[in-house]
């Protein structure tokens, strides 16, 4: 029996950690031994096949930067008792911990960055560690050109850039005179724009309400937004739902107002749906939509232009429409079945088997 591990800082609801949940539940469903060695929190969101391995090791009570060595001992130990044939490293934070934890092992090490590494504020140790264990790495897999261009070409020579699987089972009903979006309440997510731009529509929009689904840190400065701009009866806060694409089918607009992503899987979710789709120009988003064709693209951090496009949509029923069927029909290449091949074979390499 074959073993693979994948190594994440937990299983808490995520875009890492949803892919993470569909390649452990594929080899499972394959017949390989699988585990999952959360390194960080212990936190689980995702549905996992029962002969899944979980194994936690991480300690809440205390810093990442304290437990840091700690970490890479217990990973160690944790490799030489599974003694897996393939590891799959999962986000930078965790590559930290991995390729030390992982070094001189008989494993394939595969890598995956998983956020747009020109935002994410690395000092020079960190990116220096970084293209070391990237570049000793069998195979690193990114997400988007963006982050490929980044890395110097010692790293580039051991990457793949493949985007995340994708499957949704909801098609978008429309008609319901609703905005949404989701995704991590974070700064990093800029809803407090979004949530302005609608301010200053919602009076020429009769009817119409912005409800923003996923939770986080920022709730609180979000919740105090939307009181202070007297919007409580037209803007909500929907938290985590295990349903979300069927609470959001009868919405006539997605925005993504990222100020930066790794690659937004809500994104191609949305468009999967059928919705009509406006995102920043963050990461990824250039090789997701197509501008004026199945979305439409704004500047990062411009909220006149989210607002311009927001009221466009907002009032052109008939192009609404149709940026949503010209993006079910785009987004089709992101489909598990299709995507899933192209992870299999960076994953396991030479050894790929259909």
């Amino acid at each position: 029996m074959k073993n693979i591990m994948f190594m994440i800082p937990s299983m808490i609801r995520g875009g890492a950690e949803r892919v993470v949940s569909i390649l452990a539940n594929d080899y499972a469903s394959r017949g390989w031994k699988v585990s999952i060695l959360m390194l960080l929190h212990s936190h689980i969101g995702y549905d996992l096949d029962k002969s899944i391995d979980v194994i936690d090791i991480s300690d809440d009570s205390k810093s990442v930067a304290l437990m840091y060595p700690f970490l890479i001992c217990r990973a160690r130990r944790t490799v030489k008792t599974l003694k897996p044939d393939i590891i799959v490293s999962f986000m930078a934070n965790t590559c930290l911990i991995s390729g030390p934890a992982c070094r001189k092992t008989k494993a394939r090490f595969v890598v995956s960055e998983r956020i747009d590494p020109t935002q994410d504020k690395r000092n020079i140790i960190v990116r220096s560690m970084l293209n070391s264990i990237y570049s000793h790495s069998d195979c690193c897999i990114m997400q988007t050109k963006r982050a490929f261009n980044y890395f110097p070409d010692k790293v580039k020579e051991k990457s793949v850039i493949i985007p995340n699987p994708v499957n949704v089972s909801t098609i978008a009903t429309y008609g319901g005179k609703r905005i949404v979006a989701s995704g991590r309440l974070d700064p990093q997510k800029n809803h407090m724009m979004l949530i302005k731009a609608f301010s200053s529509l919602h009076e020429e929009f009769d009817g119409w309400r912005l409800d923003i689904y996923g939770e986080g840190p920022e709730r609180g400065n979000l919740e105090n937004l939307i009181g202070k701009l007297g919007l409580d009866a037209f803007v909500s806060l929907k938290g985590n739902v295990p349903d979300v694409h069927q609470q959001m089918a009868d919405a006539d607009l997605y925005v993504l107002s990222s100020d930066f992503e790794g690659l937004s899987n809500a994104l191609i979710e949305a468009m999967m749906m059928g919705l009509p789709c406006i995102s920043t120009d963050c990461a990824g988003s250039d090789e997701i939509i197509t501008d004026k064709h199945d979305g439409i693209i704004v500047p990062v951090g411009d909220i006149t232009a989210l607002t311009e496009a927001m009221r466009l949509l907002m009032s052109d029923r008939e192009l609404a429409l149709s940026f949503g069927r010209n993006a079910r029909i785009s987004s089709e290449r992101f489909r598990t079945k299709v995507i899933i091949e192209k992870w299999r074979t960076a994953i396991e390499g030479d050894s790929h088997v259909s």
